[in-house]
C-alpha cells in the first residue's frame, strides 16, 4: 500500500487501515525487533498481535489520526513508532 492510500484510510476509515496487510505487517515487523532484543518471547507474539490490534481499535489509532501530519513524511514509520511504544507499554 502506498503512503497516499494509507493516509487516506487513516483519515476516512482508520479501522480498515488496522485490518490491512500494511498495518499487520508493521505489527509483525515491530514485534520481531522486540523478540530479537529479548523484550518479548517468540511464543507471546500472537498474544501481542491481538492486544495491539485491540488497543489500536479502541483508542490508539484515533490518537495517530489526530496527531499525524503529512509534513512528518511517510505514515509507515510513524505507525511503527506508535506500535513500538504501545508494545512496550503492554510488555
Amino acid at each position: 500500500m502506498d503512503n497516499e492510500k494509507a493516509c487516506l484510510l487513516l483519515k476516512t476509515a482508520p479501522k480498515e487501515l488496522i485490518a490491512s496487510d500494511y498495518f499487520q505487517n508493521s505489527i509483525s515487523k515491530v514485534l520481531n525487533r522486540l523478540i530479537g532484543k529479548g523484550v518479548i518471547k517468540r511464543q507471546e507474539k500472537e498474544d501481542f498481535i491481538q492486544e495491539l490490534n485491540i488497543a489500536f481499535i479502541q483508542k490508539k489509532i484515533f490518537d495517530v489520526q489526530r496527531n499525524f501530519q503529512s509534513s512528518y513524511g511517510s505514515l509507515g514509520p510513524y505507525i511503527e513508532m506508535s506500535i513500538y511504544r504501545k508494545a512496550l507499554d503492554i510488555a
